[in-house]
């Protein structure tokens, strides 16, 4: 394997995640491109579109982070997942869910993704996710990602 493989593999079998699963979301949000900005916002940044307070708790920024090779940015990737491998993240779809909207890890297909922060009409704009309503549910999120 080379060692961005290795890495993966490693931090995978830690945190209990399949690889599979968080090589699909590296590919969905940056296709696996440590330098990837979303070309929407310009703040998110790196492998899983770490956003600018995310990378602060953390402690780094989205600067340092995109200019740090993929191997060394998955340090950051564990970092984060970390704090949810006690939600069990199995599935694809969990795993989705921490990267984009943590609190809705375990909710319901109809959960609206920002209704208990009031930002559900914000979240349905900047995110061009296909949804059957005005708002992005879990259910969306869950169907975006496995499309």
């Amino acid at each position: 394997y080379p060692p961005f493989q290795e890495k993966v593999q490693k931090i995978c079998s830690e945190l209990w995640i399949n690889p599979e699963d968080l090589k699909q979301i590296m590919k969905h949000e940056s296709g696996i491109d440590p330098k990837a900005v979303n070309r929407l916002t310009g703040k998110a940044t790196g492998l899983i579109q770490f956003m600018p307070e995310t990378a602060k708790g953390l402690w780094t920024t989205t600067g340092k982070l995109r200019v740090m090779s993929g191997v060394d940015q998955l340090d950051y990737v564990k970092k984060y997942y970390a704090q949810y491998a006690h939600k069990w993240l199995h599935t694809v779809e969990d795993l989705y869910l921490a990267t984009f909207y943590p609190k809705a890890i375990g909710k319901w297909e109809d959960y609206v993704i920002g209704s208990e922060t009031g930002n559900a009409a914000r979240i349905a704009m900047e995110n061009p996710f296909p949804r059957s309503g005005q708002y992005v549910t879990v259910k969306d999120v869950n169907r975006f990602i496995n499309a």
